[in-house]
């Protein structure tokens, strides 16, 4: 088996802890896995070297200074995690930016790096899978190397997309995230009690999370994880690679058009200033559910409410919430419109991608075509269209991202 094991800093953070990722490491070797182990830098001293950069230049820096300096952090820990392997019986080497045998290259934006896949892959296969095969390699996470010889960094938590870049480009059975939590649970441990540690979750369900605050993993790490790969997160106090923890499975989500086939209806309920009025959405959405009809968009404006429901259900929605409008005298009246078409664009890289929105309805717009309504998350644009409009707009969204 290969494995990739990346330690983050709190992992690394001293002597003591330093020999413990290499204990665990050791046991990998002893079982007869291949490791290649990716660092970060010890403990909290990148914040040190940034701090004693912006105080030392007052601010007057450029982004390669920034690269250079901060890069002094892993630089640091490979030798001493590789240094400590070698004490105990391990034969290891290191790998580091300044190296022939560096595999990582990437753009030559400076802070914000981007990784060049390809190029990583052929130096990988090429460097450090021979390598692997006589020994443990340790190398720097968060850095690389761009066109122009000058290393670079890929952004803050960096290391944990080094670890599925090497996993990707190493072929890996696993990619093993070593760092000072159990795994993934079911809610933040310091805001609820007793939370659940999740065994297995599916790499589209954690990559929601983890853009929407969980901070067990850099959420753009996942883009490199391979379909058939094992992405597993393990608390560094067990000393134990195959610990239990959280197994994050299957292929990342790869960017998709669809369309509803049916056409839907939009039911909407008004009323002065119901936008401030708690529990209505509640209510209103717990009356469409118990009647087993699914909404597939919800729009609040300060007046109105509008849920997008299947049109041969909706007139079973107008007469429940028209009986909710009569009883509340916060709400006026309840309406609906009927031949809706649904088509919606999912893709990963909307988060990270300035424009999207507009390139979508600038194109639609363009066409001639009326767009009803939009919603968005942070992976999924929906739009909704007149449905004898649908296979029109859904064409032209495909043609978007061949």
């Amino acid at each position: 088996m290969r494995l990739v094991a990346k330690f983050g800093g709190s992992s690394v953070a001293d002597g003591e802890k330093i020999r413990n990722a290499a204990t665990s490491i050791k046991k990998e070797v002893e079982r007869g896995h291949e490791v290649l182990v990716v660092v970060s830098a010890m403990g909290k001293s990148t914040n040190s070297l940034i701090e004693a950069l912006e105080t030392s230049t007052n601010g007057n820096y450029t982004g390669q200074h920034k690269d250079d300096i901060t890069a002094m952090g892993e630089r640091t820990s490979v030798r001493v995690l590789s240094a400590c392997l070698n004490s105990m019986g391990v034969e290891s080497t290191y790998l580091e930016p300044c190296m022939k045998e560096w595999p990582v290259m990437t753009t030559d934006k400076h802070v914000e790096a981007r990784i060049k896949l390809e190029d990583t892959k052929k130096l990988a296969q090429k460097h450090v899978l021979p390598m692997l095969k006589k020994q443990v390699v340790v190398m720097c996470g968060f850095l690389g190397i761009g066109s122009h010889g000058r290393i670079t960094t890929i952004g803050r938590g960096g290391s944990d997309t080094t670890a599925t870049v090497m996993g990707n480009c190493l072929d890996a059975d696993k990619v093993i995230i070593v760092t000072d939590v159990d795994g993934v649970y079911s809610a933040d441990p310091r805001l609820v009690e007793e939370p659940q540690l999740v065994r297995e979750i599916t790499s589209d369900v954690f990559w929601d999370l983890a853009v929407s605050g969980a901070g067990v993993l850099k959420w753009d790490a996942l883009e490199f994880k391979g379909d058939n790969q094992i992405l597993k997160i393990v608390n560094n106090r067990h000393r134990d690679l195959s610990a239990d923890g959280t197994e994050v499975k299957g292929g990342f989500m790869k960017t998709n058009v669809e369309k509803m086939k049916e056409p839907l209806a939009s039911v909407t309920i008004a009323g002065d200033s119901i936008i401030d009025y708690p529990g209505l959405l509640a209510t209103t959405s717990k009356l469409i559910g118990d009647m087993d009809v699914n909404i597939w968009g919800v729009t609040v404006a300060p007046n109105s409410m509008s849920f997008f429901v299947e049109e041969k259900k909706v007139d079973e929605v107008i007469s429940a919430l028209h009986d909710l409008t009569v009883e509340d005298k916060k709400l006026v009246s309840v309406t609906s419109t009927k031949g809706v078409g649904l088509a919606w664009v999912s893709s990963p890289k909307f988060l990270d991608e300035p424009g999207i929105l507009g390139k979508i309805t600038g194109a639609i717009g363009e066409a001639g075509f009326n767009i009803k309504e939009v919603t968005t998350s942070k992976s999924q644009i929906m739009v909704f269209v007149d449905y004898k409009n649908l296979d029109a707009v859904y064409e032209i969204i495909q043609l978007l991202f061949k």
